[in-house]
C-alpha cells in the first residue's frame, strides 16, 4: 500500500489529503493565530536595538512567528510517516513549510507546485491525479 499525501496550503489553512491505493482522507487545518497584542505608539519605550520599533510590535511579530510555526508543525504531524508529499498552493506558505520540514529532518520526498485557491474536492482530485500519473509512469519504467 502506498503512503502518499498531498496538501494545499496558504497562511489561513491547510487541506491535507492522505492518499492510498484504496482511499483518500481529507483533513482541514486552520491557521489559528493567537490573540493580537495591541500596540500603543508613544507610550511604550522603543526597542533598544531597533529605533522606531516599539516593544509591543516586536512581541506581536514573535507571537505571529510562533503561531505560524505551530501551524506548520500541525501540518507536519498530519503528514508524518508518508513516503512522498505534494505541496501546492499560492504564495510563500508552501516554501516556508518546506523549510520547516527540512528543519525537522523528516525523510520524505517533497514536490512543490503553485496553485490558486481550490475547493476540497478539487484538491483531492489533484492529489489523486498526481499520484495516479506517478504510478503509471513508475509501472512503465523498466
Amino acid at each position: 500500500m502506498s503512503t502518499q499525501a498531498g496538501l494545499w496550503i496558504d497562511h489561513q489553512r491547510a487541506v491535507v489529503v492522505l492518499h492510498s491505493d484504496a482511499e483518500q482522507t481529507i483533513q482541514t487545518i486552520p491557521f489559528d493565530i493567537g490573540q493580537q497584542i495591541r500596540t500603543v505608539r508613544g507610550s511604550h519605550p522603543q526597542h533598544p536595538c531597533k529605533p522606531g520599533v516599539f516593544v509591543a510590535e516586536d512581541k506581536l511579530q514573535r507571537r505571529q512567528e510562533r503561531d505560524l510555526n505551530a501551524f506548520y508543525d500541525d501540518v507536519i504531524d498530519a503528514i508524518r510517516g508518508r513516503e512522498s508529499v505534494l505541496i501546492f498552493g499560492p504564495g510563500e506558505a508552501k516554501s516556508e513549510l518546506l523549510k520547516r520540514l527540512h528543519a525537522k529532518k523528516l525523510n520524505v520526498l517533497v514536490e512543490l507546485e503553485s496553485a490558486d485557491d481550490m475547493t476540497e474536492h478539487q484538491i483531492a482530485a489533484k492529489v489523486k491525479s498526481h499520484y495516479s500519473r506517478a504510478s503509471a509512469t513508475k509501472a512503465r519504467t523498466p
